[in-house]
């Protein structure tokens, strides 16, 4: 079993202050099961005013300006016939590209509440087919995580994922890479870590 640390919080009075930190810890605890659960993903964050939720991938060298149009009437067109065949409606997303020159970073935004685990297998399962070894993966996946880490992280996203859609979190949040580990944090608050590599 995964045993989270205590987050530092501020301290503050009141319920409403304690429901917005209950929140912030759920959605801290989300993020980084993503980033774990997903190696795909390069860094990712979470905006309260809109509910929604940006994931970032990074694809390595030059991706010709045919193919960078052609992601989003592609992934248009797939990701319709996929909603179809499940009975539900698209709902909003976007892409943006960013190209470096060197290697190009995709940010895909969703709302929070439309996102499913289904959605996140469907998205990185498009992303490398499209682009193939392109498509930048951190080298901790799943598969090579200790087992029991990896089930226990997928139950974590699994849960966090239903309880943040119910009450979304109140703060902005964002969730990196750095060498071994990841992470994540509230932006006006103190940073959590924990290390993907058990």
């Amino acid at each position: 079993m995964v045993k989270f640390p205590k987050l530092p919080f501020l301290r503050s009075s009141g319920k409403g202050a304690r429901q917005d930190k209950n929140r912030s810890k759920e959605g801290i605890r989300l993020l980084a099961a993503l980033l774990v659960c997903y190696p795909e993903i390069e860094s990712l964050s979470y905006s309260p005013e809109r509910q929604e939720i940006q994931l970032n991938f990074m694809i390595r060298g030059k991706v010709s300006e045919k193919k960078r149009i052609a992601l989003q009437p592609r992934y248009q067109e797939a990701f319709d016939a996929y909603n179809a065949m499940l009975g539900v409606k698209t709902g909003l997303w976007y892409w943006l590209v960013e190209d470096f020159g060197v290697c190009v970073r995709l940010q895909y935004g969703r709302p929070l509440q439309a996102l499913s685990r289904g959605e996140l297998e469907f998205l990185v399962e498009f992303l490398t087919d499209y682009f193939d070894d392109q498509l930048v993966c951190d080298a901790h996946s799943l598969d090579v995580l200790d087992p029991q880490f990896a089930e226990a992280q997928s139950s974590v996203l699994d849960q966090t994922l239903y309880r943040v859609q119910q009450l979304p979190p109140t703060d902005h949040l964002a969730g990196l890479r750095e060498d071994e580990r990841v992470v994540v944090y509230n932006r006006d608050m103190r940073i959590e870590r924990k290390s993907e590599k058990q």
